[in-house]
Protein backbone atom coordinates (compact mmCIF):
# COMPACT_ATOMS: atom_id res chain seq x y z
CA UNK A 1 0.00 0.00 0.00
CA UNK A 2 2.96 2.42 0.86
CA UNK A 3 3.90 4.19 -2.13
CA UNK A 4 0.60 3.71 -3.96
CA UNK A 5 1.86 0.54 -6.18
CA UNK A 6 -1.40 -0.79 -6.81
CA UNK A 7 -0.28 -3.70 -9.18
CA UNK A 8 2.25 -4.98 -6.45
CA UNK A 9 0.05 -4.55 -3.50
CA UNK A 10 -2.70 -6.66 -5.47
CA UNK A 11 -0.11 -9.14 -6.29
CA UNK A 12 0.04 -10.27 -2.75
CA UNK A 13 -3.60 -11.34 -3.40
CA UNK A 14 -5.09 -14.51 -4.54
CA UNK A 15 -7.28 -13.93 -8.26
CA UNK A 16 -10.59 -13.70 -5.95
CA UNK A 17 -8.72 -12.31 -2.59
CA UNK A 18 -11.08 -9.50 -0.39
CA UNK A 19 -9.33 -6.26 1.03
CA UNK A 20 -11.66 -4.95 3.35
CA UNK A 21 -11.03 -2.05 4.97
CA UNK A 22 -13.61 0.00 6.45
CA UNK A 23 -14.94 3.01 6.13
CA UNK A 24 -12.74 3.05 2.72
CA UNK A 25 -15.20 -0.39 1.29
CA UNK A 26 -14.88 -3.90 0.31
CA UNK A 27 -12.49 -4.49 -2.82
CA UNK A 28 -12.86 -7.85 -4.42
CA UNK A 29 -9.74 -9.07 -6.88
CA UNK A 30 -7.03 -7.79 -7.49
CA UNK A 31 -7.92 -5.06 -10.49
CA UNK A 32 -9.94 -3.29 -7.38
CA UNK A 33 -7.39 -3.51 -5.02
CA UNK A 34 -4.45 -2.20 -7.32
CA UNK A 35 -7.28 0.63 -8.06
CA UNK A 36 -8.05 1.69 -4.22
CA UNK A 37 -4.17 1.30 -3.54
CA UNK A 38 -3.49 3.77 -6.03
CA UNK A 39 -6.49 6.17 -5.22
CA UNK A 40 -5.76 6.01 -1.17
CA UNK A 41 -1.71 6.75 -1.96
CA UNK A 42 -3.10 9.65 -4.45
CA UNK A 43 -5.40 10.90 -1.60
CA UNK A 44 -3.09 10.99 1.10
CA UNK A 45 -1.80 14.93 1.57
CA UNK A 46 1.78 14.39 3.03
CA UNK A 47 1.88 10.31 2.23
CA UNK A 48 0.93 7.15 4.57
CA UNK A 49 2.96 4.68 5.99
CA UNK A 50 1.31 1.20 7.70
CA UNK A 51 3.60 -0.40 10.67
CA UNK A 52 2.67 -4.33 11.43
CA UNK A 53 3.06 -5.38 15.51
CA UNK A 54 2.33 -8.00 17.52
CA UNK A 55 2.10 -10.27 14.07
CA UNK A 56 0.84 -14.20 15.14
CA UNK A 57 0.40 -16.46 12.64
CA UNK A 58 -1.28 -20.19 12.26
CA UNK A 59 -2.40 -22.65 9.90
CA UNK A 60 -0.77 -25.91 7.92
CA UNK A 61 0.56 -26.40 4.05
CA UNK A 62 -3.29 -25.39 2.85
CA UNK A 63 -3.82 -22.37 4.73
CA UNK A 64 -2.92 -19.68 7.33
CA UNK A 65 -4.29 -17.03 9.53
CA UNK A 66 -2.53 -13.86 10.25
CA UNK A 67 -3.80 -11.27 12.76
CA UNK A 68 -1.54 -7.84 14.15
CA UNK A 69 -1.95 -4.55 15.24
CA UNK A 70 -1.67 -2.27 12.05
CA UNK A 71 -0.59 1.55 12.65
CA UNK A 72 -1.49 4.23 10.01
CA UNK A 73 0.35 7.18 9.82
CA UNK A 74 0.09 10.43 8.07
CA UNK A 75 3.43 11.65 6.85
CA UNK A 76 2.98 15.62 7.31
CA UNK A 77 0.47 15.47 10.16
CA UNK A 78 2.94 16.06 13.13
CA UNK A 79 4.73 18.50 15.28
CA UNK A 80 7.08 20.37 12.72
CA UNK A 81 5.77 18.61 9.70
CA UNK A 82 6.80 15.03 10.49
CA UNK A 83 4.33 11.70 11.05
CA UNK A 84 1.59 11.62 12.96
CA UNK A 85 -0.59 8.23 14.17
CA UNK A 86 -3.88 8.37 12.00
CA UNK A 87 -5.54 5.57 13.34
CA UNK A 88 -4.73 1.77 15.26
CA UNK A 89 -6.67 -1.08 13.79
CA UNK A 90 -6.69 -4.97 13.89
CA UNK A 91 -6.07 -7.02 11.14
CA UNK A 92 -7.75 -10.74 10.82
CA UNK A 93 -6.08 -12.31 7.22
CA UNK A 94 -6.67 -15.92 5.45
CA UNK A 95 -4.06 -16.97 3.17
CA UNK A 96 -4.04 -19.71 0.81
CA UNK A 97 -1.19 -21.29 -1.57
CA UNK A 98 -1.94 -19.91 -5.34
CA UNK A 99 0.38 -20.96 -8.01
CA UNK A 100 2.81 -22.37 -5.37
CA UNK A 101 3.14 -19.09 -3.54
CA UNK A 102 1.10 -17.97 -0.28
CA UNK A 103 -0.91 -15.14 -1.25
CA UNK A 104 -4.22 -13.14 1.12
CA UNK A 105 -7.34 -14.58 0.76
CA UNK A 106 -8.79 -11.99 3.06
CA UNK A 107 -7.44 -8.86 4.88
CA UNK A 108 -9.83 -7.27 7.22
CA UNK A 109 -8.54 -4.14 8.74
CA UNK A 110 -10.64 -3.32 11.92
CA UNK A 111 -10.22 0.76 13.56
CA UNK A 112 -9.78 0.53 17.24
CA UNK A 113 -9.00 3.82 17.46
CA UNK A 114 -8.47 7.17 14.76
CA UNK A 115 -7.80 10.77 15.04
CA UNK A 116 -11.37 12.65 14.33
CA UNK A 117 -10.31 13.59 11.08
CA UNK A 118 -8.62 10.36 9.86
CA UNK A 119 -10.13 7.05 9.15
Amino acid sequence: LDGGDGEAAAACFTADGVLDVPPHGRFEGREAIAAFVRAHEAAAEHGSQHWTNNVVLGGDEDGATLSCYLLGFDLGAGAGGGPAIAWLALVDAELRREGGEWRLASFRRSLLGSRPDEG
